[in-house]
């Protein structure tokens, strides 16, 4: 018998061969291992229609697909191919880690169930929600099948746009009629209890409902785009990011609100970088400019110790560049500052401002966070943060939401003077600076001298 033995080009061309449908294989497994379903529905045929849905699908997909998801898309269906989808969606994520569905539209509560609203939907019961609408438990059902998170994201808690009859009861008809510019009935989407490892994530908490917005993306959805590629964030942290950027933006008119738990094993749509993979949550972000240079990993840890001693939850922040060009009158809010006692003569809270960036024009931006009350605390609510963002008048910058107008002024002596007013009570504090842009320029001014080499030294 005749042996036959390939050539070493022959050889190496087989091997390329192999080599290509091997990464070609992996390549389709890494995909099938991250699924996603997004839904944006505007176009309705039966009800107001919504201007932000589709753009809100087309970027999260985006978002979604670099993020290493194969997506499904489902833009302005009807129930046909609503259902086509999720089915589409439901076969792929019982080999998958994590699958995740946004959707964004119409959404409403009838029957006690969450329903999303196909673009052809008429819906005047609440018999006619379970034949022509998707219910949100069989949306769940799917990504529960997942093998680490299952993930829904419903940018959809709208007023009811249909005239839901009940029996015996005509001011429910009028109750739930259309409201143009919101996204389900009147008083939003109903609670909700996922099991397992899904997370239900909504623009707006249950009995209320959420803003479609007057820009590009809704102001739920631009948050989450702002943050839903950031490396190293831990997927409850992403939504309790999200949460404090929506209250800011919408003056605390709209919570979103997270639904479900998960065990102890962090996960995350973006892994930590190389410099992050030690951390089992940061709580700071890396410097990302020569600016940052300045708020070292020193000034980093005395912020988390002092924050930590009084049981502040400190939020995920980092510096951001400035302008050198910049008046120091600005540059000067630039910074970290945290109270000794509580306020009132330390019977309330402790409170801790973090101001990130301020522009040409005066515009601050950065977090508020308080601890946990105490026993004259106006509300018994935990601690937590918000993000804000407002103008500095007069070396003052002011924040008014639900009822609650807060100062933070900052006097001459690089303290800031703090004062809540709500319901004709005032209570107040004195914050002490941990780190501020000015002191950082002027600790690097002096290292420099100090390394300057003198007149007539060697």
């Amino acid at each position: 018998m005749r042996h036959y033995f390939p050539s070493s080009s022959a050889l190496a061309a087989i091997l390329a061969i192999v080599v290509l449908l091997l990464a070609s294989g992996s390549g389709c497994l890494a995909a099938a291992d991250r699924v996603a379903l997004v839904i944006g529905n505007g176009a309705y045929q039966k009800v107001p229609q919504l201007p932000n849905p589709r753009r809100d699908a087309d970027s999260v997909a985006q978002a979604l697909n670099r993020l290493g998801f194969s997506v499904i898309r489902a833009n302005d269906s009807n129930l046909a191919g609503m259902n086509k989808a999720l089915s589409d969606f439901g076969a792929l994520t019982g080999g998958a880690s994590i699958a995740v569905v946004f959707s964004a539209g119409h959404g409403i509560e009838a029957g006690g169930e969450n329903w999303l609203i196909p673009t052809d939907a008429e819906i005047d019961s609440n018999a006619d929600a379970q034949n022509r609408a998707i219910s949100l438990r069989a949306v769940s059902q799917q990504a529960a099948k997942a093998k680490t998170l299952g993930l829904v994201i419903l940018d959809a808690c709208r007023d009811n746009p249909f005239r839901i009859r009940q029996p015996a009861a005509a001011e429910a008809d009028a109750a739930g009629a259309a409201q143009p510019g919101t996204r389900s009935m009147s008083k939003g989407l109903a609670p909700t209890d996922p099991v397992g490892n899904v997370l239900l994530a909504f623009a707006a908490r249950d009995g209320t409902v959420a803003d479609d917005g007057d820009g590009l993306h809704s102001p739920f959805t631009t948050a989450l785009l702002r943050h839903i590629e950031d490396p190293g964030v831990e997927v409850t942290f992403l939504f309790r990011i999200v949460r404090d950027e929506v209250m800011a933006t919408t003056g605390g008119r709209q919570q979103p609100y997270l639904y479900g738990s998960l065990p102890k094993e962090s996960i995350y749509l973006r892994p930590p970088s190389s410099d992050q993979l030690f951390a089992t949550m940061p709580t700071i972000a890396p410097p990302q400019s020569p600016a940052n240079t300045l708020f070292t990993s020193a000034d980093e840890t005395r912020v988390t110790e002092m924050s930590g001693k009084i049981q502040i939850s400190l939020p995920l922040f980092r510096m951001e560049a400035i302008n050198p060009d910049e008046p120091p009158s600005l540059k000067r809010f630039i910074g970290v500052w945290i109270s000794k006692i509580g306020m009132n003569g330390g019977k309330g809270r402790q409170a801790m401002l973090i101001v990130t960036h301020v522009d040409a024009a005066g515009a601050a931006t950065g977090f508020r966070a308080w601890g946990p009350p105490k026993k004259y605390s106006w509300d018994q609510d935990p601690a937590g943060s918000a993000a804000f963002k407002t103008i500095i008048r007069a070396d003052e910058l002011d924040f008014t939401g639900g009822g609650l107008k807060q100062t933070f002024k900052l006097v001459a002596d690089g303290r800031v003077h703090y004062q809540s007013q709500w319901d004709q009570r005032f209570a107040d504090s004195m914050l002490y600076p941990v780190w501020t842009l000015a002191s950082g320029e002027r600790k690097a001014e002096a290292s420099e001298a100090k390394g300057a080499v003198k007149p007539g030294r060697p």
